[in-house]
């Protein structure tokens, strides 16, 4: 019983360290992609160079944070997203397909970048106080995806969720690069 225990609290205290990772590099990746925007014009936010098979950072951001507010909110959480709370009237954007295709992409327009970030910012917390929630079984607990298979949600947090914003972040750090700004802050 002892022994059980012990091995009891030592999984609660790794999930729980796991969460605190997944948290860190969702906040790296948050603060990654604020800082490659950050002193850019409008146009090089919505420009997308030519030839290139990447779009524009602008289209880039807008995707991570609305996928991220739809799959940690309605996914994972079962609540309206962030952007039903009213911030789908006050950016005037379709985020319901923010699949990064060319179409979609060229029809982003965001020329508040402040107010956006607001929205990612609420985005964020809510992020945040989902992952407040979970518990140690949670974490190995499968979810449904939407292709009809199934993941552990730690995984699924870690893989889809965290790795999914750095990787976004890493593209609007080099894409801020090529446009002469310091695209990173190290």
């Amino acid at each position: 019983m002892r022994q059980s225990l012990a091995t009891n609290r030592r999984r609660e205290y790794l999930a729980m360290q796991a969460v605190d990772v997944l948290r860190t590099q969702l906040h790296a990746a948050h603060g990654g992609m604020a800082f490659a925007c950050q002193n850019l014009s409008s146009e090089q936010l919505h420009h997308k160079f030519p030839s290139a098979t990447i779009q524009a950072m602008m289209p880039i951001y807008v995707h991570l944070v609305a996928n991220e507010d739809y799959l940690v909110n309605t996914m994972l959480a079962g609540k309206p997203t962030v952007w039903e709370s009213g911030w789908c009237n006050r950016l005037n954007l379709d985020v319901t397909e923010s699949f990064l295709s060319d179409g979609w992409a060229a029809k982003v327009r965001v020329d508040d970048l402040a107010m956006f970030q607001q929205y990612a910012q609420d985005v964020y917390t809510a992020s945040d106080a989902y992952l407040d929630t979970l518990t140690p079984d949670d974490l190995d607990r499968l979810i449904d995806l939407p292709n009809g298979a199934q993941m552990p949600l730690g995984t699924f947090l870690a893989l889809v969720i965290a790795g999914h914003a750095m990787m976004h972040a890493a593209e609007l750090s080099t894409l801020a690069g090529l446009h002469g700004a310091q695209g990173s802050p190290f």
